[in-house]
């Protein structure tokens, strides 16, 4: 996505950490359980959300807060 160049780097990061767990896991890091991303409408964390996914081969899951 144009002019997010930090937000790449830290999806290309957690990609790599999901790919290759164990690498971490010898450093002592946890695998996590998910990300959330936040901001405004209209910013592309759906098209970030699909992005990802597709690299690590799953399906995104969308959550809805009611209120």
């Amino acid at each position: 996505m144009a002019g997010c160049e930090e937000a790449k780097i830290e999806i290309m990061e957690f990609v790599n950490f999901l790919k290759n767990p164990q690498q971490y896991l010898d450093l002592g890091a946890k695998i996590p359980k998910g990300a959330m991303l936040t901001g405004p409408p209209g910013t592309g964390k759906t098209i970030l959300a699909k992005a990802t996914a597709g690299k690590i081969s799953c399906t995104p899951l969308k959550e809805l807060q009611l209120s």
